[in-house]
């Protein structure tokens, strides 16, 4: 009597038997995405090498020794990558407001 008044609800007892539902539903999306909404992904990930990198400039400002410089290039990565993710922003906004 106590087991069955105290069970997980409907949404929770579904997962359990599908843990893979979220991989899939991505899976999903990729497959059946339009070009527009593959560019505007690929911009998106450039966006955020860039935002990486930005963080990594900054951090390599604010360090203590300043012989310590480091050997990765920040600022041009962070150039190449927010010019190429908004490059592809932009390609990709006149296929999703198209629809």
């Amino acid at each position: 009597m106590l087991g069955s008044r105290f069970r997980p609800p409907a949404a929770c007892r579904a997962s359990e038997h599908r843990p893979y539902r979220a991989a899939m539903s991505i899976g999903h999306f990729l497959t059946f995405a339009s070009e527009a909404e593959i560019i505007a992904l690929w911009g998106l990930g450039f966006i955020g090498i860039a935002l990486v990198a930005t963080l990594a400039e900054i951090r390599r400002n604010r360090r203590r020794r300043i012989d310590g410089v480091g050997w990765v290039p920040w600022r041009p990565i962070f150039l190449t990558s927010a010019i190429i993710g908004g490059g592809l922003m932009l390609l990709a906004m006149k296929g999703l407001l198209a629809g």
